[in-house]
């Protein structure tokens, strides 16, 4: 394949998109180019596949180019998820950026851990240059060919390669990069260089150095991971100074983070923000172009690196452009386009005692029929917004110059006892909705439009819930006589609408509201695995976009787990050992599991770690740790608090968690929510301990000649303080004295608290069963948590927010 020059390139590609306005087009036009990472996990979502090659002309995979992937053992090459990539950018004309080749994190242990000299070290980087770069020649644009090689103070980071072979490693790889592949340009890239300071000049002393010693360095890449508000007001001047030398400059991975959830503010300011730093690259002549580091936060590492922080990227996690998309189209000289929210989740349940009509299943419920007249329609739809529970959609179209939309029938039965009828519609037309009786003559109906009904105004792109009460329609024999819903329109036809979920609730009924807390990180929420997080399963065949059923408890899929027939193995998510660190707490699931194995003692939960040569882990059954018995139907709440296991660092070792098999038959695990969940503020629980407090009162009495001594003990009732320590202070009244010749009296009360007997107490912290018994030296101790399972050993706690209890220091 010939390689085509980037800004031939470019420009091809700006009058194939010139008919509308898009990031690459608007870039096109400045001599840029507009680029995106992807990763594996990520091109399955239809949605992040359509748009990646609309508003994107480069990508940048984001982790299987790396040595890790590529060159897991020695002279062992594997090429599988980089073609994936490469593909995939291919099929929507998108130039493609390898990354990376030297990089001192994501390496195989052969290499960080290989006892090399200089001579066997160079032959390894040459070799791993060598083969990948042939594998990739001619298919790609630029090469990252070296990645953050210095300290945020500029000195050298002490890496296997800079260990052994200084800083002509740098050299070795770049002077190699140019003999393999001379067309492509070889970049230099890292972060928390974009102001002027000590690594960015550290960076630009290399660079210099090294031009002038001849090494072919083309590029210099700034990552540019940033925080909202901080942008440098001396990045522009930053790159005209590396452009002085005469190499590129680059925007590689930008992304630009807050905490969440993000402010008004804060999304106002990371408008500015994304404006400034496109603007930076605009304005120098050779800066060549932009990349964001992802564009959804759907897909952003941001959140499971950086706890509480994340809303880092121009798209929303719902793909529609946030006010940081209007910065960048206005850096590149585009128009702005509206900003709309996301639409708010449903979480997969209707109300307790609700009639179902339509789910999201596709059909329509049992004892209900389609008695729709002027339309068309299509009960298992795909199309339309993303189904809010399910996998369907209905999609019904009206006939030329009619009015219908859709009509179920069912039975005076189905409304006994309801209270409204519910929809959850997205039409870019007025309709209303109707309720009718088909029997005893009864044909009429009250109409309610959509404009007086429904939360906010319906679209074609969003679902928005619409309530019609039921009204008190009599019949002679006192029931209620409605047994249709109508849904139609005033507007004539063709027109199309959508519909998610459609049910009748009970009086007073309220969903069960299913998300995570503020500031928790989600690991699956029925669309594939959270940024940061893979699939480390064994002996299980898994599918992270199951349809169901059981039906998604949110998003659109379930995480499935088989386990191979005759095998122990189960679903495994692997993360971090910062997805483990302090705020959270604890990891909660919902689950369901297929009839065969829905017995809780079937399945079994633990957190491992894979690095530093831990692999204990404590196992805990589902039976313990969940709310109820498994069911294939519905899903059971499941937690479990994170054990402090520390490494020899003083941190925690955990980075996986595994959902494993106990049994060799095949069983199947769904997964429909997973995440980590912190701390809150404050304590509603704490340990008490029954206590004795007796009061000596001691009276001396100095007079002329002889001091007097009287000593009273009185015993106090029984009063409970905090475990294990506690100060009891009192004040007591001496008894009378008489004294004779103006003696002066002195009156000392000594107080002290004696611990009672410590039998085993059960206390109730938001609704979770703490069992509380005494340690040996009579503090108080944790003996079990969550729903009476009980631990082999004795820890210290002290309380903690949510009214559960913290345990640490074991014994």
């Amino acid at each position: 394949m010939k390689f085509i020059p980037a800004f031939t390139f470019m420009a091809a590609s700006a009058a194939s998109v010139a008919a509308q306005q898009t990031l690459q087009g608007l870039a096109a036009a400045k001599g840029k180019y507009f680029g995106t990472s992807v990763d594996n996990s990520e091109i399955s979502d239809p949605k992040l596949a359509a748009l990646a090659g609309v508003d994107f002309n480069v990508l940048t995979p984001g982790n299987p180019m790396k040595w890790e992937v590529t060159e897991p053992t020695q002279n062992s090459f594997t090429y599988t998820l980089a073609d994936q990539l490469v593909s995939f950018a291919t099929t929507r004309n998108m130039k493609v950026r390898g990354h990376t080749l030297v990089w001192h994190s994501q390496l195989p242990k052969w290499v960080s851990e290989g006892t090399w000299t200089r001579d066997t070290l160079t032959a390894v980087i040459e070799n791993h240059i060598d083969k990948v770069m042939t594998k990739y020649k001619g298919q790609l644009f630029h090469w990252d060919v070296v990645n953050e090689i210095f300290n945020e103070d500029g000195t050298w980071r002490p890496s296997v390669f800079y260990k052994t072979l200084g800083e002509d490693f740098v050299a070795i790889a770049f002077r190699k990069a140019r003999a393999v592949d001379p067309s492509v340009k070889l970049y230099i890239n890292d972060y928390n260089t974009d102001a002027i300071n000590s690594k960015s000049t550290a960076l630009y002393n290399l660079v210099k150095k090294l031009l002038a010693a001849g090494v072919p360095i083309d590029g210099v890449g700034f990552q540019s991971h940033m925080i909202v508000g901080q942008v440098p007001s001396d990045f522009q001047a930053n790159f005209e100074r590396f452009a002085a030398l005469g190499v590129e400059v680059a925007i590689t991975e930008l992304d630009i983070r807050t905490t969440t959830p993000a402010s008004s503010a804060a999304l106002t300011q990371q408008q500015t923000d994304y404006k400034n730093a496109v603007l930076a690259c605009v304005n120098v002549p050779k800066c060549v172009g932009v990349t964001v580091w992802g564009f959804t936060d759907k897909h952003s590492w941001i959140p499971s690196t950086f706890p509480g922080e994340g809303a880092a990227l121009p798209y929303s996690d719902c793909y529609k452009p946030k006010p940081a998309y209007n910065g960048i189209l206005s850096a590149l000289g585009g128009t702005a386009v509206a900003i709309e929210s996301c639409p708010t989740a449903s979480t997969g349940n209707l109300p307790k005692g609700a009639v179902a009509i339509h789910s999201g299943t596709g059909g329509v419920a049992t004892g209900w029929g389609d008695w729709s007249y002027e339309t068309s329609n299509d009960f298992y739809s795909t199309a339309g917004p993303s189904p809010l529970i399910g996998s369907t959609n209905i999609k019904s179209t009206t006939t030329a110059n009619n009015y219908g939309i859709i009509s179920f029938k069912g039975s005076t039965t189905n409304f006994q006892g309801m209270a409204d009828f519910v929809v959850y519609a997205a039409a870019d037309f007025p309709f209303s909705l109707g309720l009718s009786a088909t029997s005893e003559n009864y044909y009429n109906s009250p109409t309610r439009p959509s404009s007086s009904i429904c939360e906010s105004t319906p679209s074609a792109d969003k679902f928005v819930k619409c309530t019609l009460n039921i009204p008190e329609l009599e019949t002679e024999a006192g029931k209620h006589a409605w047994d249709r819903i109508m849904i139609w329109t005033n507007k004539a036809g063709p027109n199309t609408a959508y519909f998610s979920t459609i049910y009748l609730a009970p009086a007073g009924a309220a969903v069960e509201t299913i998300a995570p807390p503020a500031n928790s990180a989600v690991i699956f929420a029925g669309n594939g695995l959270a940024s940061g997080w893979g699939d480390w399963s064994w002996a299980c065949t898994n599918n992270a976009y199951f349809a169901g059923p059981p039906k998604p408890l949110i998003g659109d899929y379930v995480f499935q787990g088989t386990s191979n027939s005759g095998n122990y193995g189960g679903i495994s998510f692997k993360g971090t050992t910062a997805a483990f660190q302090a705020p959270y707490k604890k990891i909660v699931f919902y689950a369901a599991a297929d009839p065969k194995s829905t017995a809780a003692p079937n399945w079994s939960f633990r957190f491992e770690a894979t690095s530093e040569s831990y692999y204990a882990s404590a196992e805990y059954p589902f039976s313990k740790i969940c709310a109820g018995t498994l069911s294939s139907t519905s899903y059971t709440r499941c937690e479990l608090s994170l054990d402090e296991f520390i490494a020899a660092n003083g941190v925690h070792a955990w980075d996986r968690i595994d959902f494993m098999s106990k049994i060799n038959t095949g069983q199947t695990l769904y997964l429909g929510y997973v995440w980590a969940e912190p701390a809150v503020a404050s304590s509603t629980c704490s340990s008490v301990q029954p206590v004795t407090t007796t009061s000596t009162k001691v009276v001396t009495v100095t007079a002329p000649g002889e001091t007097v001594t009287q000593t009273e003990t009185t015993t106090a009732p029984a009063v409970t303080i905090v475990a294990p320590a506690a100060t009891v202070t009192t004040t007591t009244t001496a008894a009378a004295v008489t004294v004779t010749n103006t003696a002066t009296q002195t009156v000392t009360t000594v107080t002290t608290a004696t611990p009672g007997p410590c039998p085993k107490q059960r206390k109730v912290c938001n609704g979770k069963y703490i069992d509380i018994s005494c340690c040996e030296n009579g503090t108080m101790c944790v003996k079990s948590i969550l729903n009476d399972f009980t631990k082999s050993e004795f820890w210290n706690c002290v309380s903690y927010g949510g009214g559960l209890l913290d345990i640490f220091d074991r014994r």
